[in-house]
């Protein structure tokens, strides 16, 4: 299993049963990671974008948009995904990882620091 599935398969965890609207977003995040995993990099970003269309609360998709703009270089509209992911447990540590990264590479020093401190505490 790639770093992908296993980060979306954790973020996938922990979330049961919903409605309709969850169900149809989670499925498309399942596309966007198997799209990411074949390198189908504008598809795979077109899914998770669906998936928020259909639920803006969606975790994978948000997980799955962080970790594409994390690859594309685009670090601000990563983490806005990534602390969306993020809103609420801090107890996802791929999430809180990548984003303490991705903070640390756009000079947020002190907020990664604070993140990988409440990690470590969860």
């Amino acid at each position: 299993m790639s770093l992908i599935s296993r980060m979306l398969s954790d973020v996938f965890r922990g979330r049961g049963p919903g409605p309709a609207r969850e169900a149809s977003a989670q499925a498309l995040c399942a596309e966007g990671a198997r799209q990411m995993e074949a390198g189908q990099l504008h598809e795979a970003k077109r899914s998770f974008e669906a998936a928020l269309a259909r639920d803006p609360a969606c975790r994978p998709a948000h997980m799955g948009l962080g970790l594409m703009y994390e690859r594309e270089g685009a670090l601000e509209q990563s983490l806005e995904h990534l602390r969306r992911a993020m809103r609420d447990s801090v107890a996802d540590r791929g999430i809180c990882t990548l984003a303490a990264g991705v903070m640390q590479r756009t000079g947020r020093l002190q907020e990664a620091g604070a993140l990988l401190l409440r990690l470590i505490a969860a």
